[in-house]
């Protein structure tokens, strides 16, 4: 009786020992993944900045505004799912950009600010990769605004590392 009584004691802590380890590694993974996609975000933003910096062409500008859009999607998409306080606001955001035509990104929409700090700076992250590509397809600029596009990118930076102190 006592054996079966340890052997009962022994199976359930190893089983429990099991199940916290692999909420564990659950967890892990969730944030490795998040880091991934805020890794891909900074690469992007210092490679745009990088090709500002050295004044390549408009056509090359565009490619690394457009990769950039893309990782902040990805982030976006993140974010939603891992920051409960902004989920809802930044959930509003990705509505409105959804609804925009390809016609209207010249003029994004106006959104509402939000109440939280941290949901102000990740709208940061989302919206000046595209207010860098409408200046970079807006034909009444003859010639690329490097020092704007440059001011931007580092005012982007600033709010990239604020989000990721925040969520650390």
């Amino acid at each position: 009786m006592k054996n079966t009584r340890l052997t009962i004691l022994l199976t359930s802590l190893i089983l429990l020992t099991g199940c916290q380890q692999d909420e564990v590694t659950q967890e892990g993974a969730k944030q490795q993944s998040q880091n991934l996609y805020q890794q891909n975000y900074k690469e992007k933003v210092n490679s745009f900045l990088t090709a500002v910096q050295l004044a390549q062409s408009k056509k090359q500008l565009q490619q690394h505004s457009s990769d950039l859009v893309i990782a902040s999607n990805h982030l976006l998409a993140e974010l939603i799912a891992s920051q409960q306080p902004c989920s809802s606001y930044l959930e509003s955001l990705k509505s409105s950009l959804a609804k925009t035509s390809e016609a209207q990104k010249h003029h994004l929409p106006d959104f509402a600010e939000p109440n939280l700090p941290l949901c102000y700076h990740v709208k940061s992250l989302i919206t000046i990769p595209l207010i860098s590509r409408v200046i970079l397809n807006d034909p009444s600029y003859p010639s690329v605004p490097y020092s704007k596009l440059e001011s931007y990118l580092l005012e982007l930076l600033a709010h990239y590392r604020l989000v990721t102190q925040s969520i650390s």
